[in-house]
């Protein structure tokens, strides 16, 4: 096994709709297009500005929308090699709604806990619990 490169950072972007990504790929230099199925992911090297100590390579696709599509994706993604190097993380970006009308068009939220809201295991488990990890928030 290679020994890890600290000057390299791979990062993956996923959306559910190519909206979300935006112009994204525009930026990316040695553009690299890898098809599996309906899923195409584009990776490249993105630079900041002329000084960066880090080659930063990006790799960025849509997955469709829905949990199990984005499952898809995120699994193909991390698989993803760009130059010999695996992605370090994986970034979501795109739609999501709320109740909220403190929350703005481009807010950033970070939850502090998270529901399975579509698993419904009841009347054996109370509602949102899933059973399999034994809790009912993340």
């Amino acid at each position: 096994m290679d020994p890890i490169d600290n000057n390299i950072l791979h990062i993956g972007i996923l959306g559910a709709m190519q909206e979300e990504i935006g112009n994204t790929i525009n930026f990316l230099h040695n553009t690299a297009k890898t098809e599996y199925g309906d899923l195409t992911i584009f990776s490249g090297e993105i630079k900041i500005d002329k000084n960066q100590s880090k080659k930063i390579f990006l790799s960025v696709a849509w997955s469709g929308w829905g949990k199990v599509s984005a499952a898809r994706a995120a699994t193909r993604l991390i698989a993803t090699e760009y130059k010999s190097h695996n992605v370090d993380f994986l970034l979501f970006t795109g739609v999501a709604g709320s109740l909220s009308s403190e929350l703005k068009q481009w807010d950033i939220i970070i939850p502090n806990e998270v529901i399975q809201h579509d698993l419904d295991a009841r009347p054996i488990f109370k509602r949102f619990y899933i059973p399999n990890l034994n809790i009912d928030k993340l």
